[in-house]
């Protein structure tokens, strides 16, 4: 159901000219690194805030590990990174470093000017600070992937711990979507699958 809504929220990336993504990495329980990818933009619908991806990173959680693992996700569904307007992320050293951050290894691959945010919810937490609108209708805050992570704990629990990353991103998919599973295409899909 989660590859429904996916193939879903690519048709959409794929019509729209603007994205604007929201990136934060969290450890679940079996302390694996996992990169929430939201993606923001304004579909034939109106405005859309999804989960793109739960990125697992082996290893390291540098800049160019977190780069990689976005660049790589884009390139997979092929959405150009052009369409990039805005990253919103935690401010985190990986994320943010000048030469080695997430966010100047994604400007080097931009063909374009792109605004960089540090969460707003992050930056309450640092000092309080009164926002304009704009910044806050522009992807301004990482909560979505703050809320995934409380999900994500949830969902791969001690109980559940041997969760595949696979099934751990389908689970949150489906928790944080905004589209309805095509349940016609489903169930037709189903059926031409018993019928061989």
């Amino acid at each position: 159901m989660s590859s429904n809504i996916t193939v879903q929220q690519i048709e959409d990336l794929k019509m729209v000219t603007a994205v604007s993504i929201a990136v934060d990495e969290s450890c679940d329980i079996n302390d694996t690194a996992q990169v929430s990818l939201f993606v923001r933009f304004i579909s034939h619908t109106g405005p859309k805030e999804e989960l793109l991806e739960l990125l697992p990173l082996k290893g390291q959680t540098r800049g160019e590990d977190i780069g990689n693992a976005v660049i790589e996700c884009m390139d997979k569904h092929h959405i150009p990174l052009d369409k990039i307007v805005s990253i919103s992320t935690d401010g985190a050293k990986s994320m943010t470093d000048v030469r080695k951050g997430f966010v100047a290894i994604l400007k080097e691959k931009i063909n374009h000017e792109i605004l960089a945010y540090h969460c707003i919810i992050h930056q309450e937490a640092l000092r309080v600070k009164k926002l304009a609108f704009a910044v806050l209708s522009l992807f301004g805050s990482a909560y979505s992937c703050e809320q995934s992570f409380s999900s994500m704990n949830l969902i791969k629990s001690k109980l559940r711990s041997r969760l595949i990353d696979e099934n751990l991103e389908m689970c949150l998919k489906l928790k944080t979507t905004t589209y309805k599973p095509d349940l016609n295409k489903l169930s037709k899909d189903m059926q031409e699958h018993s019928s061989h």
